[in-house]
């Protein structure tokens, strides 16, 4: 089972970030380091600070399924378990 949760869990993951860059659009792409720290007061393009960590939240869940084992092992496994 916690396999399964696991390769659910990060499958999950990794699809609501890319939704908030399909929602950010092309303004989702830059990445401002000063535009992540608190009271920045800087020109963002688009006009929407909000949309600064997009990007890095994107590429930092792609490590989801990687970091645990890959999704690739745990169905591996799980198949093992289920089919004995």
């Amino acid at each position: 089972v916690a396999g399964l949760l696991k390769i659910r869990g990060s499958e999950i993951q990794q699809r609501y970030s890319e939704l908030m860059m399909l929602a950010g659009g092309p303004y989702a792409l830059p990445l401002i380091r000063e535009a992540m720290a608190a009271g920045w007061q800087g020109n963002f393009p688009g006009g929407n600070p909000a949309l600064a960590p997009l990007s890095s939240t994107f590429f930092n869940m792609r490590k989801t399924t990687i970091y645990g084992g890959s999704n690739e092992v745990q169905r591996n496994i799980v198949a093992q378990t289920v089919l004995g």
